[in-house]
């Protein structure tokens, strides 16, 4: 049984492509056909156990030292999403990284004495380039300022909703045809219970709608078996996967989800 790291390392992506892992929680790791490593709110420590109490109940794919991680994106300042044990340890460790956020998160990250030359901010309403990742800050409603990420990837189109509740104003974050989205369902703390997560997933009809947001605190989780139900039988189009949290998977535009070779 290969470990998340040499999953990782034995990854082979191509044009078309892109490499995807569920690391837990609201976490996602994705490689380019360039072998560029893009982490959002990677959550690998215990943090939330000092305090509020959550304790996790599967373990971090792997340790934010040995994290590779060429860029590093945040969706708010919560300690689930920005984790104050992880990421001074893989910021050091990836001394060339860069790491984007809403202002909130900026300014954590300066006062975790990050240098300001690997800082980017990016608020609501904005877009940049990141390697070859198109990226656009769109509304979540959750904290003060902050964002989901809508993401062009090898032409591969997603939406990481973040932590938000729901809103009609959300179907209209993106007018791309979507391959994929990544919608939190635990419905607890300002987060989309499952009806409202298969609800808006519905509207927007992506080809895939991958739950997230769940299985990492026993205090706070939901069936994601509950959301495929629903959001197929809702959309009648949209097809519910479930990854399997810290490994890692090809996605292609044309095929999707893809079978692999090696020991999963």
């Amino acid at each position: 049984m290969l470990n998340f790291t040499q999953e990782q390392n034995q990854l082979q992506v191509q044009e078309g492509q892109l490499g995807i892992a569920w690391t837990g929680q609201a976490g996602f790791a994705l490689m380019d056909s360039d072998n560029i490593i893009y982490h959002i709110d990677p959550y690998l420590s215990n943090a939330c156990s000092k305090t509020i109490g959550y304790h996790r109940i599967i373990p971090a794919p792997s340790e934010a030292k040995n994290t590779k991680a060429d860029f590093i994106l945040f969706t708010h300042e919560h300690k689930d999403h920005l984790d104050p044990d992880s990421v001074p340890l893989i910021s050091q460790f990836n001394p060339s990284s860069k790491l984007v956020g809403p202002s909130s998160c900026i300014k954590i990250l300066r006062d975790m004495n990050i240098s300001s030359t690997r800082l980017i901010k990016l608020d609501r309403g904005e877009g940049i380039q990141l390697g070859n990742l198109q990226l656009q800050a769109v509304m979540a409603i959750h904290t003060n300022d902050s964002i989901g990420y809508v993401i062009d990837l090898n032409g591969i189109k997603f939406y990481i909703t973040g932590d938000t509740t729901y809103s009609d104003d959300l179907i209209g974050v993106t007018d791309w045809e979507l391959d994929m989205m990544m919608v939190c369902i635990n419905g607890r703390l300002g987060c989309m219970n499952i009806p409202d997560a298969a609800r808006l997933t519905a509207h927007i009809q992506p080809k895939y709608a991958i739950p997230m947001h769940f299985g990492m605190f026993k205090e706070n989780t939901a069936n994601p078996k509950e959301f495929i139900r629903q959001v197929e039988a809702y959309s009648g189009i949209v097809k519910g996967y479930i990854m399997k949290h810290g490994h890692w998977y090809l996605f292609d535009k044309n095929d999707g989800f893809i079978a692999r070779n090696d020991n999963l």
